[in-house]
């Protein structure tokens, strides 16, 4: 990886692990917080006073009574007037660091980024359209993938240079297809997609490339998936124990999905942030 990739993300872990972004929020004022056993109430008050470090994070996140109150806490952050997108950052993380996401919070959250696909009118809806889609990345699902499928469409509004090319979020999108979302459905999208960044023969693109790994990658997923015997019927699974034959019943093999981002994916997006920030700041100058 090059130095000056290493570089950044170096300085932005330090910059994460200090967490002391924006200001923070009583944590009794969360409806949830009294749900939360006494033991982790300390992780969680840390958190929504923007006070909490990485490793407290995943400690919270194993937490199962601690969902509900981190799910307020995005929303209060995303509704208040005054809320710091730098705050939202690692409660985003914090929050994608769990890996027993409701359906219900599964829906809110496809719901709220599915209004903001295609346009990306603050420095807060770009925070949130960068970092909660790792949320859903743990959870495999028609939903979520098509979700991702949507947003490889994505623009911004604002702050977009005339004749620029505008892919909004859509990198993000493709990053998780491959890693964890995708499925033989999410191959012709991505193949369309490829086409925006298909170079010259003789220059090289690492989004082009990158968006061919994610396909390799699906396509293998695939030839994985289909060379897994198919799961015996209940009924035949009764047969089988009626005989005694213990040795003709196959368990499907569980999946594990690791949720932690790869060093690639967290450079990437550390980078677009910092591109949107430096951005801004060149418009205003």
């Amino acid at each position: 990886m090059r130095t000056r990739f290493i570089l950044l993300f170096s300085q932005g872990l330090m910059s994460f692990q200090a967490s002391a972004f924006g200001r923070g929020y009583d944590p009794a004022s969360f409806p949830s917080y009294v749900g939360i056993p006494s033991e982790a109430k300390p992780l969680f008050e840390a958190l929504a006073k923007s006070d909490l470090n990485h490793y407290e994070l995943v400690d919270l996140a194993k937490v199962p009574e601690a969902e509900p109150a981190m799910i307020e806490l995005i929303q209060r952050i995303l509704t208040d007037p005054e809320g710091n997108p730098e705050f939202l950052h690692p409660v985003l993380r914090a929050t994608a660091l769990r890996s027993d996401l409701s359906e219900a919070h599964q829906a809110w959250l496809r719901g709220l980024l599915r209004s903001k696909l295609g346009r990306t009118e603050s420095y807060m809806e770009v925070m949130f359209k960068m970092f909660a889609p790792e949320i859903l990345s743990k959870y495999p699902g028609p939903e979520n993938e098509q979700l991702m499928i949507d947003y490889l469409k994505d623009k911004n509004v604002v702050d977009v240079v005339p004749g620029a090319l505008d892919v909004g979020s859509s990198r993000i999108a493709m990053d998780f297809l491959g890693r964890s979302l995708g499925s033989a459905r999410s191959i012709e999208p991505l193949r369309e997609y490829a086409k925006i960044y298909q170079p010259h023969p003789s220059v090289r693109v690492y989004d082009y490339e990158d968006v061919l790994a994610a396909i390799s990658t699906i396509e293998e997923r695939e030839k994985q998936r289909a060379s897994l015997p198919a799961p015996k019927s209940a009924a035949m699974i009764n047969k089988t124990a009626s005989t005694g034959d213990s040795s003709q019943v196959i368990e499907p093999k569980a999946s594990e999905h690791d949720g932690n981002l790869t060093i690639g994916v967290i450079v990437a997006l550390s980078l677009l942030a910092l591109g949107w920030l430096a951005y801004r700041k060149w418009r205003r100058a």
